[in-house]
């Protein structure tokens, strides 16, 4: 899980033409600097793997919840057949925030900020 609050953010006119992204994490003096994990890591939390694997395993069958009001919302993503599907569980890394985010390079960079690569985020409404 990543929390992405926990950043510092250079307005996007002034970051340096070599930087795909303004968001830098937190104690870091550029974008997606290594180690990911310095100084504690206030803002990566690694849950424990059997745990996730016993969770995944109990309710990767479940049926869930999917009323009118949803289906009505999740319509309106023409473009994103993802997001026009029925609700599942999955595993994936989340990276979470209070501060929404729209467009193309900020869900790259919020993708980018997964541990173990882009294709493994999962991203929930």
């Amino acid at each position: 899980m990543v929390d992405a609050d926990l950043a510092f953010e250079i307005d996007a006119r002034e970051i340096p033409a070599e930087w795909s992204t303004g968001y830098l994490p937190l104690g870091k003096t550029r974008p997606y600097e290594e180690p990911v994990e310095a100084d504690g890591a206030r803002w990566v939390y690694r849950l424990d793997p059997g745990l996730v694997a016993w969770a995944h395993w109990l309710t990767a069958d479940l049926r869930l919840n999917d009323p009118p009001a949803l289906r009505e919302a999740r319509s309106r993503y023409i473009d994103f057949p993802a997001a026009q599907a029925s609700p599942v569980v999955l595993r994936g890394d989340e990276v979470s925030g209070t501060t929404f985010w729209h467009g193309t390079l900020l869900n790259r960079r919020a993708a980018d900020c997964s541990p173990i690569g882009p294709a493994a985020a999962a991203v929930s409404l």
